[in-house]
């Protein structure tokens, strides 16, 4: 006899459906520095492009507000045995932040500890992670840098930085990880790869100046991470990117300053607020269509793009059939 599943409770899905409404836009203003370690560069011009806005469902934005729950009460646990974390800078009120690029790139720290029972004269990188009970094993057994690449990435791109933002020569980090099945907490020390932060700067500075998207993990849609990936739409199926300036033709990063600066704007700076929807004069910019322009309308502004997949697309902006 087949099990057939419980219908859903409604006051649940009512739950749910109520944080997702509610979500905002999950555009960054910033590349977020903790991409970094990414093995897809191509994701990472995505998500500082803004070719989708990524939503969660509710029961991911719920765990998303238990990782921070988590991380207070780890921070509060730490000041109760005698170590100082400091996660506010005291200058703004705000969570301690690095930047580069004039701020087109950048990350928030968890904090600063000092007083570490094994290290109390050091000052550290604080990074804390909630994982599930399969992950957790794993980072004990291999340690952070092999099972967990891009939060080792991550830490070493925030010390880096943190040289030139926050007056600190952070040359460790804490990492410190909870299970959260069962609240078991695991630390490891991880030390300062000047080879590894440079190259991850390196690696910033190609993917905000570059107008053209890096090449794809995979061609094969079907690669494991590209199954997972949210851009795998327009990245393998064809899908049009969302219209805003930073997937406009006449846009471009300003890595002096941090702006977008539009050609049709005089190349003043746009402001961010303005950024997220555009204006009518919006066209792709033609990198990011899965297809060769093949006709240009100069007064218009029409493009017609033959695509990859043997139909065409005419590009008349957001009022337009584009």
């Amino acid at each position: 006899m087949v099990k057939v599943a419980a219908p859903e409770d409604p006051t649940i899905a009512a739950m749910w459906r109520e944080r997702e409404e509610a979500q905002r836009s999950n555009h960054r203003p910033q590349l977020d520095g903790a991409m970094l370690g990414r093995p897809c560069a191509r994701q990472i011009f995505y998500a500082f492009r803004w070719v989708l806005d990524v939503q969660h469902d509710g029961r991911t934005l719920a765990l998303q507000d238990q990782v921070e729950a988590r991380k207070d009460a780890a921070a509060k646990d730490l000041t109760e045995v005698g170590v100082t974390v400091l996660d506010i800078d005291p200058d703004t009120g705000e969570r301690l932040r690095v930047a580069m690029l004039g701020g087109h790139v950048g990350g928030a720290l968890d904090g600063m500890v000092q007083g570490l029972l094994h290290a109390p004269k050091r000052w550290a990188l604080l990074d804390f992670h909630l994982h599930g009970d399969k992950s957790f094993r794993d980072l004990k057994k291999r340690g952070v840098a092999e099972a967990k690449p891009e939060h080792f990435a991550k830490m070493q791109f925030l010390m880096r930085r943190s040289r030139f933002g926050l007056g600190q020569k952070l040359d460790r980090a804490y990492y410190l990880a909870e299970n959260r099945n069962d609240g078991e907490r695991w630390a490891e020390w991880v030390y300062y790869d000047a080879d590894l932060a440079e190259r991850l700067e390196e690696k910033a500075e190609y993917l905000v100046g570059t107008e053209r998207p890096p090449a794809r993990i995979s061609v094969e849609s079907d690669w494991f991470e590209c199954r997972l990936c949210d851009w795998q739409g327009v990245c393998h199926g064809g899908a049009l990117p969302q219209r805003n300036c930073r997937t406009c033709a006449h846009v471009t990063a300003d890595p002096s300053d941090g702006t977008w600066r539009c050609a049709l704007g005089a190349n003043e700076p746009i402001p961010l607020a303005y950024q997220r929807t555009g204006c009518t004069a919006h066209r792709y910019h033609p990198h990011l269509i899965e297809g060769e322009p093949i006709a240009h309308d100069p007064d218009t502004g029409r493009v017609e793009y033959a695509m990859k997949t043997g139909a065409t697309f005419v590009d008349e902006g957001p009022d337009g059939r584009g």
